[in-house]
């Protein structure tokens, strides 16, 4: 079973909380399984690993109380994970470095989030990347959108500009690998 760190967890609970009034929360809070309410109860602990179930609980009710389309919300979700992710540390590590020089290093710090998966670097070049992510069972597509706003998200913090990022496998499309392909602008 996939677990996640507390770090997704909380950058999700961190999300509800800039962009869903008190009434929102409460309405959300009543839809949840009590495993996902804990995450509102309880702290969250960032180098932990839990079970991703209550985060895909979670993430899978608030567009409906955003009255959003669900990708999209899944997609801002992942842009804001890579924001609130990055400690003073890692965002000046991301500002000096480059698109290509992050994403070569997201294989090397992959399995300090998620306990399963392999991030294959498939080619790259100071403009563009082509990635997979190889021996994952994402239990639900808000996973891979999710991963999709971080990617896009990280290449714009690393200088990149006019990002075009395609999620172009997707087990949940018939694909046997996740994959993105990426170009942008320095």
């Amino acid at each position: 079973m996939l677990k996640i760190k507390g770090t997704a967890i909380r950058a999700t609970i961190n999300y509800i909380k800039l962009n869903l009034n008190e009434e929102q929360i409460r309405n959300l809070k009543n839809l949840l399984l009590p495993d996902s309410l804990n995450f509102f109860e309880k702290p969250i602990i960032s180098n932990e690993w839990y079970n991703v179930e209550p985060l895909i609980d979670i993430m899978d009710k608030v567009p409906n109380i955003l009255k959003k389309e669900n990708k999209k919300v899944w997609w801002e979700m992942g842009r804001h994970s890579c924001e609130d992710g990055l400690t003073t540390v890692y965002r000046v590590f991301y500002k000096l470095g480059s698109p290509e020089f992050i994403l070569k290093r997201a294989s090397t710090v992959w399995n300090n989030y998620y306990s399963e998966g392999i991030f294959y670097i498939i080619s790259h070049s100071t403009n563009l990347a082509h990635v997979q992510i190889r021996e994952i069972s994402f239990p639900h597509p808000c996973l891979c959108t999710r991963i999709s706003g971080w990617m896009e998200r990280a290449i714009e913090i690393s200088g990149g500009r006019n990002v075009i990022l395609k999620h172009t496998l997707c087990k949940f499309q018939g694909g046997n690998v996740e994959e993105w392909k990426a170009n942008w602008v320095l």
